[in-house]
């Protein structure tokens, strides 16, 4: 009788599944690389107040000018269930990708959906603004040379 019962589990279970916080945070090297270690990213996560929701925030940090830091965006979701994961921030209402934040989040269901997501966010042509803006500043105060030193 066991022999005729079907597996009913999902049969494109992926072990190897990362987190939205572990894709965020593999952002780091690959910015400080492309910007010569001028720029880089933090991730900061926290739980949110009252609920069962956690939140990780992503920064650009300019550290020769005295650390600046500038949110690019916000990831919210469940602390045991990860996906869905919503996008929230100034950048992310700046794509147009959301038509109400109030009503339809931009979210990401999967890990593949977040990549995507986090892809365009990131290779938008407002965050690639905000990048060259900071490192002008940088070079125009001379401080890239001296921040290697």
């Amino acid at each position: 009788m066991m022999d005729s019962i079907p597996n009913l589990w999902p049969k494109d279970i992926n072990v190897k599944i990362v987190s939205p916080r572990a894709i965020l945070r593999a952002q780091v090297a690959p910015l400080e690389k492309s910007t010569q270690g001028l720029l880089s990213v933090e991730v900061i996560t926290r739980p949110l107040d009252a609920s069962d929701e956690v939140i990780h925030e992503l920064d650009i940090v300019a550290r020769p000018l005295s650390n600046l830091r500038i949110g690019i965006l916000n990831v919210v979701h469940n602390k045991k269930n990860v996906y869905p994961a919503r996008f929230e921030g100034f950048y992310v209402d700046d794509l147009g990708m959301v038509k109400d934040p109030e009503t339809e989040p931009l979210s990401a269901s999967s890990e593949t959906e977040f990549m995507k997501l986090l892809g365009e966010i990131l290779g938008s042509r407002s965050i690639r603004a905000l990048i060259e803006s900071l490192l002008i500043q940088i070079n125009d105060t001379g401080l890239a040379f001296a921040s290697k030193s």
